[in-house]
């Protein structure tokens, strides 16, 4: 009888004492991933400006909002590294273009705060009319130059190019002949 009793004593300890340790593993898991949070947020705030172009505003708040000029000048950089041979007259005219362009955006975006689905519509708009403008202002062989897809691959796996893709088949490979022995 004395060791049934000592048994089930040991065997309750041993059940009480494990579910005990298994809250304090947990507690400290959590205290390592919030630890883990913390580290992954600095150095975020560290991280290369490239990675943070990548995030929306939402994600980080520390992201200065650029002014429609700032825009606009990001802009004619990007395009002065597709188009090598732009005229002095060309790059004040898309200057021109991508601030008024960008101001608009900004004006739609403040009068239609809130509703998404209006918003994207003016900016798909407000896009079609600033590219509209690019191809008035480049000729045909700059603005191909210019539409032509970079060579670098999109970083963004939920890129709506990304989406539709389909992956690539796999390469056959030649039977493997089995020797004989």
């Amino acid at each position: 009888m004395k060791r049934i009793i000592l048994s089930l004593t040991l065997a309750l300890a041993i059940i009480f004492g494990s579910s005990a340790y298994a809250q304090t593993l947990d507690q400290k898991s959590k205290e390592a991933s919030s630890a883990v949070k913390t580290e992954v947020k600095t150095e975020t705030q560290k991280a290369d400006p490239n990675q943070l172009k990548q995030q929306n505003p939402q994600q980080n708040p520390e992201r200065k909002k650029l002014t429609p000029q700032e825009k606009a000048t990001k802009a004619i950089e990007r395009i002065t590294k597709k188009v090598k041979d732009l005229t002095p007259d060309q790059v004040k005219k898309l200057t021109d273009l991508h601030v008024k362009s960008y101001t608009q955006m900004d004006k739609d975006r403040a009068a239609l705060k809130g509703d998404q689905v209006k918003i994207q519509e003016a900016m798909k708009t407000e896009t079609q009319k600033l590219n509209d403008g690019i191809k008035g202002i480049l000729t045909p062989e700059q603005f191909k130059a210019y539409t032509k897809p970079s060579d670098k691959p999109k970083t963004d796996p939920n890129s709506a190019k990304n989406v539709d893709k389909k992956p690539a088949p796999a390469k056959e490979t030649a039977p493997v002949k089995e020797e004989k022995k």
